[in-house]
């Protein structure tokens, strides 16, 4: 199988207020399973990540700012 080159785009937002977000969501299904309140969102578009979870130099990055308590979840379809 080809993957795409190990580049990744990376967008971070804020919300005007927090929001209840899927923590693992399949966009080709129906809508449900555990929500988590968030407030500043990060998210990596990169399908094809070599590792589960938060990449690692993103997750240095997210922790120096906004500390220790990261909550991580995936979105597909």
């Amino acid at each position: 199988m080809a993957f795409e080159d190990h580049r990744t785009m990376l967008v971070c937002f804020a919300l005007a207020r927090p929001q209840d977000r899927p923590l693992s969501t399949n966009d080709c299904g129906p809508a449900g399973g555990p929500m988590h309140p968030v407030r500043t969102c990060i998210v990596q578009t990169f399908k094809h990540a070599m590792e589960e979870g938060v990449v690692p130099p993103i997750a240095s990055v997210a922790t120096r700012y906004f500390g220790p308590a990261l909550v991580s979840g995936e979105t597909w379809g």
